[in-house]
Parts: C-alpha cells; sequence; structure tokens
C-alpha cells in the first residue's frame, strides 16, 4: 500500500511501514510545514493514505468536503514510536484494502472505521 506520513508522525512509524514492504513518503521530507489541506491534496493525487496524529483531518473531511484516498487518524496514549509503529503495521495487515476510502480512527482498545464520501 501507499502511505503519506504527516510530519507529526515519527521516522520510526514510517521505517516501520517500509520494512513491512509499503511505499512510504514523509510530508517532512518533502515540505516541512504543510498546510492540512495541502497534505490531503498530495495524498489524494499521488493515491496515498494518510497517517497523521492532527484531528483536524476529520474536520477537512467531513465537514469540508475534501476528498482524500483514506486516513488514518493515531490516537493511541502511547508516545512510543515502537508500539505506535507495531500497532500500525499490525492494523495494515489485518484490513489492508478496507482502509482505501475510510477514515480509521485507531486508539487503544478498538479502530473505528468511516467511508468517506
Amino acid at each position: 500500500m501507499r502511505f503519506l506520513c504527516d510530519e507529526n508522525v515519527q521516522r520510526a512509524v514510517a521505517t516501520a511501514l517500509e520494512a513491512a514492504g509499503h511505499d512510504v513518503t514523509r510530508v517532512s521530507d518533502l515540505h516541512p510545514r504543510m498546510r492540512d489541506p495541502d497534505v490531503l491534496d498530495l495524498a489524494r493525487r499521488e493515491r496515498r493514505i494518510l497517517v497523521t496524529h492532527d484531528k483536524d483531518f476529520g474536520e477537512l473531511v467531513f465537514l469540508r468536503k475534501h476528498l482524500a484516498t483514506g486516513v488514518i487518524l493515531l490516537r493511541l496514549s502511547t508516545g512510543r514510536p515502537t508500539e505506535i509503529a507495531r500497532t500500525l503495521v499490525s492494523l495494515v495487515g489485518r484490513l489492508g484494502d478496507r482502509l482505501k476510502g475510510a477514515f480509521a480512527t485507531v486508539g487503544d482498545s478498538r479502530v473505528r472505521l468511516r467511508k468517506m464520501v
């Protein structure tokens, strides 16, 4: 799968996705401090699922109707990159293509998938 990691996602998380065989681009490597709407546009143009810790993307997608290929919002209580990476790689392995076209909110005890219109 193809992912775009927002600049608030630790490098170790992107590296773990790459190690699992995914194509990963990091916003911080392209254009630090890119505006959120531009991040969504980049992910959509490149057909990447956005991985972020930023709740503002929910407003952009659902209230402002910005188009997106998919969003994974990480809302885990741990700040440890290795644990976040492990959780994310496992999630992608379990859900696969169900993440495309969905807004996934990943918490400590559950994952909520909402299809985007």
